[in-house]
């Protein structure tokens, strides 16, 4: 009897153990999701562009062909789809060997439309000299409408040197900036077609009449035969030289919640739709549309010095309420700081402002009104309405005597 209960004591022991280690596990799961491989990554929230995790977001790294997102949008707003570009001899040869390309051929006419999708489906090098010299008539004055438009959109850190991200040591951006460039790119609905295509063909031409050409979206994360498929993966842009590594620009949305995620420079392919996925996942599981305040919610009572003694404290309230994208469990992170008007004394009426009141959560500030939530009177109220009734009786008096007189 003896040995049986110190076996199922053992047992408990055990299971107890493993049981203990799965929550643990659980509960870290989200962290160790994040330990991301690449060298510098960012997750946003589009609608409200609230940074939901970063990664040296800010430190210059070469892009690869993710900088043909921004190829792709300046071809979309400069061009017509059906307008036809010619392939010319100078954009297929400056693509160097082991540089992907979708066999475009010199003298060979295309569409933009088809352009696109070899540029943002193939990453084909060839197709975005072709859209830079259509455009701007050369690869160089393109590039200077790129860091032109980077500059308006309010990218701080990115400098391109052609369409199509080949390593230049001066062609550079950051996770950060390629995320708002992402972001401003898929407002458009053009490129939001073109990156959640995941096969497209283009016919056979005369130069090129062997076959048509199949272009395959290399952005794993809407493969349902790969491994890193991801269900609310809408698409995106792969990139990667020696030099920058393996970089994703990925787009996802669930329940009406739209997510960008950048990873530039990780170690392989796997690694970098690793991390695009677990930035998701990490995302959807920990940041949701929240009430931070409500409004009329009681945030302190403070006394008015000339106020009657029985009424001389005013509940301080809010104005509006707060709502954003956050994290489920934020309110220990949240702090206020109350700033009142110049003077506040009595009377004060219900629902006046009285001041404003700044939240802090996440190196973000919300400001919003403070109101008054009751009605405070002042300790000279009384002699305000003797004063009041008797200016009326000296008027009444100055109109009524003078006529009596008169009569």
């Amino acid at each position: 009897m003896k040995k049986i209960i110190k076996i199922l004591l053992i047992f408990l022991f055990i299971f107890c153990f493993v049981i203990n280690t799965y929550i643990v596990n659980a509960e870290s799961l989200v962290q160790d999701s994040l330990s991301l491989d690449s060298q510098a990554a960012v997750l946003i929230e589009n609608e409200s562009g609230n940074i939901l995790y970063e990664k040296n977001s800010t430190e210059k790294l070469y892009p690869a062909s993710t900088t043909k997102i921004m190829t792709a949008i300046l071809a979309i707003e400069n061009c017509d789809l059906d307008e036809t570009a010619i392939v010319s001899q100078q954009a297929v040869d400056t693509v160097p060997s082991g540089y992907t390309n979708a066999g475009l051929v010199a003298g060979e006419e295309f569409t933009v439309e088809d352009l696109l999708y070899a540029l943002m489906l193939a990453s084909a090098n060839e197709a975005a000299n072709v859209l830079a010299e259509h455009i701007s008539g050369t690869v160089e004055e393109f590039a200077e409408l790129m860091n032109e438009k980077a500059i308006e959109l309010g990218c701080e850190n990115t400098n391109f040197m052609n369409a199509n991200g080949m390593h230049n040591e001066n062609h550079y951006t950051t996770a950060k900036d390629l995320a708002i460039i992402a972001q401003y790119c898929f407002e458009n609905e053009t490129f939001k077609d073109i990156i959640e295509t995941v096969s497209y063909t283009i016919p056979a031409t005369e130069l090129h009449p062997e076959s048509d050409r199949v272009l395959t979206n290399t952005d794993a994360l809407i493969n349902e035969n790969s491994r890193y498929y991801y269900e609310y993966a809408l698409g995106g842009k792969t990139g990667f030289t020696s030099q920058a590594g393996n970089c994703l620009v990925c787009f996802a949305e669930k329940d009406g919640v739209y997510l960008t995620a950048v990873v530039l420079n990780a170690s392989s392919s796997a690694n970098r739709f690793s991390d695009a996925r677990n930035l998701l996942i990490f995302g959807y599981d920990n940041f949701s549309n929240q009430v931070l305040v409500e409004k009329n919610t009681s945030v302190e009572t403070i006394e008015i010095p000339n106020a009657k003694d029985e009424s001389n404290t005013v509940e301080l309230k809010t104005g509006e309420e707060i709502s954003d994208f956050i994290q489920n469990d934020f309110e220990e992170n949240l702090t206020y700081e109350i700033n009142l008007n110049d003077n506040v004394s009595a009377p004060i009426y219900v629902g006046s402002t009285l001041g404003e009141i700044t939240y802090s959560l996440n190196n973000k500030t919300y400001t919003i009104p403070l109101v008054a939530g009751n009605t405070v009177y002042s300790a000279n109220n009384y002699a305000s309405y003797f004063l009041a009734i008797g200016l009326v009786l000296l008027i009444v008096s100055i109109i009524i005597i003078p006529k009596k007189k008169r009569r």
